[in-house]
Formats: C-alpha cells, structure tokens, sequence
C-alpha cells in the first residue's frame, strides 16, 4: 500500500519523519511529500492513503483534489481547513460555548479610528495560519500606524496563565508556557484540572478528531479558560506521554487504513 504525507519540511527531526518510519515498519511504502514535491494532478491519485500532517493551503487544495478522486485522506481536510482559518476556528469555539477571545479586523486606519483604549493590548496574528508564526503583541493605537490597505486580523489579548493541551485520543497533556510561544519552547508539565479534561472531550468528540492540540489561557480575573488558537496536527514537540507521540498516533492511522480496506 502506498501512504503520501503532505508535509511543511522533509527533514529527519520532524515528526513526519518519524510516522514515516513508524509506518515503514508495518510494511507500507511511504512518501514524504513538500511543497516542492507536491503535484496536483492524476499521479497523487497512485497514493492509496493520504495523511494530511501540513495544513498549507496547497495541500488543502490537494486534499481536497483526492476526496473528490476517492482516495482516502486523514485527518478531514474540511476540519483541517476550519483550523487554519482563524475565524472558522473561532465559530468552532463560539458553536460549543467555548470562551474565546474576541477578534477585530480592518486597514490600520480603520482600526485605529474604531477601537479604544479599552480594547488594547490586541494581538496582531495571520488570518489564514495556526500557531505563533507572525503575530504581534500591539499594546496601544501608535503601534497601529502602518500605511498599509491591507486587512489584518487581531485578537484581544487574555492575561492570564497560558498553557499548551495536548490530546491524543483519551491522553491529554497540559503544559504551562510563556504568553505567544511556540510548541517547540521550555514548558512545564502541570496537573491536569476537570475543566480542562471537559473542554478537550467537548472539543475532540464534537469535531470528531483523534488527536490536536489547544491552546488555552486562564484568565487572571475569573479564573475561566479561554481558547486562543487550536490545531489539528501538531509536532507533538513537548508531548510528555508514556507512549510516543508517534506510535500513538500512528496507530490510529493503521485502524484508519484498516477501515478503508474493509469499506
């Protein structure tokens, strides 16, 4: 059976990397496929499985390509696609009652003659993107003045504790890191607390998702949790589990390939 994995890089420290030799164990032909590989045309349609580990709006578009082809992709390029877009990714939130925080979006100019003092500090973030890539701190309306007629997308900032929750399947683990890092940083593991198990159940079994990542903040005030960003396939960089990352996950995706062969 021939698996292709759409991937952001090709390199032997990603986790690509290591679901491919993973799966490489279990007797399957594996493909790495970047940016520079990836061709949307009747050749992808050789792969018999895809696993859609780069959210890029190329592979989205590939994905997609191979749905309408009949060829079996993982995870939902739909879910993934409302993941990547940070205002599907808020009504995914705001849909279960999830706090999150709210967002504003114009020119530079528009926002400096719409918003308030109240309304800063605001995080400046890329509308079509997930993590913490290109985002901004702004912390007053001076640091709006850019000449530029593009529309930008900005998040309130929430003060508070801010935490990585990881999830594979009934694994969850949270960690604490600084405000607007990354996945790859120093975090520290922390105790898992009942309303944070709640919110990963309500996410994962409403979207129907195996595994992901949130990215959540403790407001300093009330104590209640707010989701700041989501993801469906992280690195899974800081993951603290027993078992790894990699086998876990590539577990699922052996069931998945089971379940296409019997359909």
């Amino acid at each position: 059976m021939r698996i292709g994995i759409f991937t952001k890089k090709i390199k032997k420290s990603s986790f690509s990397w290591k679901l491919k030799e993973f799966l490489e164990n279990h007797d399957f032909f594996i493909e790495l496929i970047d940016e520079k590989k990836l061709n949307i045309n009747s050749t992808l349609k050789d792969n018999n499985f895809i696993i859609l580990k780069s959210k890029n709006f190329l592979f989205l578009q590939a994905a997609f390509y191979l749905e309408e082809a009949n060829v079996p992709v993982f995870p939902d390029p739909t879910i993934a696609y409302k993941h990547r877009d940070r205002i599907e990714a808020y009504y995914l939130a705001k849909n279960l009652n999830l706090n999150t925080p709210p967002f504003y979006m114009g020119t530079m100019k528009v926002m400096e003659e719409k918003l308030n003092k109240n309304d800063f500090p605001i995080i400046l973030k890329p509308l079509m993107s997930s993590g913490s890539k290109g985002i901004q701190l702004i912390k007053n309306k001076e640091m709006l003045k850019l000449n530029s007629d593009k529309i930008y997308y900005f998040q309130k900032f929430i003060k508070g504790t801010h935490y990585l929750a990881y999830f594979i399947q009934d694994e969850t683990c949270l960690l604490e890191k600084p405000p607007m890092s990354d996945e790859h940083g120093p975090m520290k593991q922390v105790p898992l607390d009942m309303e944070v198990r709640k919110i990963i159940k309500l996410w994962k079994t409403s979207y129907n998702l195996s595994f992901g990542h949130l990215d959540l903040v403790k407001e300093e005030n009330t104590n209640e949790y707010y989701i700041v960003d989501v993801g469906c396939f992280p690195e899974f960089t800081n993951w603290r589990g027993k078992t790894t990352a990699e086998e876990l996950i590539g577990n699922i995706i052996l069931n998945k390939i089971k379940q296409v062969k019997h359909a």
